[in-house]
Order: C-alpha cells, then structure tokens, then sequence
C-alpha cells in the first residue's frame, strides 16, 4: 500500500513568438492556456545503505500490519461476507443474467438466418 497519495492542479499561460520570416510575412505568433491535473503514488521506503536491527524490521512490520487491519476493518461494510456468510442474489441479478442470456440467443439467431448456417 502506498503511503501517500499525491494530487496537484496547476496552469499555465504561455506565448512565443517566433519561426521563420520569409519576405513581407510577419512572423507567427502563438498565445495558449493549458491546465494539468496529476495524482501520484508515493512510498517512503528505508534506505538501502543503512542496516536496521531485527527489533526495528519487527516494529515497522507491526505498525503496518496493524494499520492495514485497520483498513481492512473499515472495509468491512457487511459482517455477514465478513464472517464467512453466503451471497445471496436477488431478481435484479436473475433478471440481468436473464438479458444477458436472451441478447445472445437474439444475435445467435440473427447470425443463423443471415448466414444460412455455420459456415
């Protein structure tokens, strides 16, 4: 998991003037505005160079084992999938499955009539 998550916004105006006179032309002229959103993952990693102690790795794997414990307790919105429940699905999930089912067998037998078999 990443330990920070970065967003930026920045815009920018800009104009040049420049290319290549030729005879009575004038040169060109160039104005824009542009905007840039960014997002970033970051990581604060220990350095390579420097060796920690087996109690420090020991600390650091705690700390993170209880912080990802804690997300995962905050994602657990429903306790009975959380405590080894079934899913059950309603007639939403039949009737989708249901138009799934028909949309194929419509283009299958569009296919059939218009190809006169599998060729």
């Amino acid at each position: 998991m990443p330990d920070e998550l970065t967003l930026g916004h920045a815009d920018t105006t800009s104009a040049l003037v420049g290319g290549r006179q030729t005879g009575n032309q004038p040169m060109h002229e160039y104005d824009g505005d542009s905007s840039t959103t960014a997002v970033a993952l970051t990581w604060r990693l220990p350095p390579i160079n420097e060796p920690m102690s087996r109690e420090e790795r020991h600390r650091i794997r705690e700390e993170n084992l209880a912080l990802d414990e804690a997300v995962a307790e905050e994602l657990a919105v429903d306790t009975t999938m959380a405590n080894g429940g079934t899913y059950k699905a309603d007639w939403r999930h039949a009737a989708g499955f249901g138009g799934v089912i028909a949309f194929l067998l419509i283009g299958l037998l569009v296919k059939l009539t218009r190809s006169n078999g599998w060729h």
